[in-house]
């Protein structure tokens, strides 16, 4: 009983820091944007723009997964309630880097590596719900769980979703990747890699409620990848 009422009390603080914290990144941007001001608008302003509606895409659809999860796997350990608070930071500061495309991606890339973090974490206070007992070696099948059973997890859907956090950490490393190799720096590429990235972190929340196959998650996750890379690429025979 203690522990439920804690892990409510953790839930509830989250849910008020949520709200405090996105406000406070969502209104800053705003006031400094141009189509508030009135200032003129340029290419760059839609390239923030693209950036801060695919930033508010990530915390809105990061926020109904986490209820969903906390509703199955309460918050009875205090590793993911710090988590948590790190994330909605996290959030804070990727509506702010609107106008720093790289910093951006490199803050996406952050945030999913602490979703994994955070997938471990639970998978370590409910090990009986992911089929590990509690053993000395039991982090080890954590994180074979969240790694390397690809294969396997496809007879337990219900088991996929810590591997599936991992597919599209990947994906976003690899957005990053690209961003880096080919000089990221016209805004129109920052629109093309919103894009790209507004269509992962829609394709990661499908697979985490739907429990796609993996054969579909990585089309929708390659795809665009060629695209971008391919729009980034163009720079080189011209």
């Amino acid at each position: 009983m203690g522990e439920n009422l804690t892990a409510k009390a953790r839930e509830d603080f989250i849910r008020r820091l949520f709200a405090v914290s996105v406000s406070v990144g969502f209104a800053s941007q705003l006031l400094r944007s141009p189509f508030i001001s009135g200032t003129e608008i340029t290419v760059d302003d839609w390239a923030a723009l693209s950036l801060m509606v695919t930033a508010l895409v990530a915390v809105s659809t990061s926020w109904e997964g986490y209820l969903a999860s906390v509703a199955k796997f309460p918050t009875l350990d205090s590793t993911r309630f710090y988590i948590d608070i790190i994330i909605v930071f996290s959030y804070t500061a990727l509506l702010l880097l609107s106008h720093r495309p790289l910093a951006w991606l490199v803050a996406i890339c952050g945030i999913f590596v602490l979703y994994v973090v955070w997938d471990l974490c639970r998978i370590l206070t409910f090990p009986s719900k992911y089929g590990i007992d509690k053993e000395p070696f039991q982090i080890c099948a954590a994180l074979n769980l969240q790694f390397l059973s690809f294969r396997s997890l496809r007879k337990s859907p219900d088991r996929m979703g810590p591997a599936i956090t991992v597919v599209w950490l990947a994906h976003f490393v690899v957005m990053l990747a690209i961003a880096y190799k080919f000089s990221f720096i016209s805004p129109w590429e920052h629109i093309v890699s919103a894009l790209v990235a507004c269509v992962g972190l829609i394709g990661y929340r499908i697979a985490k409620i739907y429990r796609t196959p993996w054969g579909h998650q990585m089309l929708w996750s390659v795809i665009p990848l060629i695209f971008m890379a391919s729009v980034f690429g163009l720079k080189l025979f011209r």
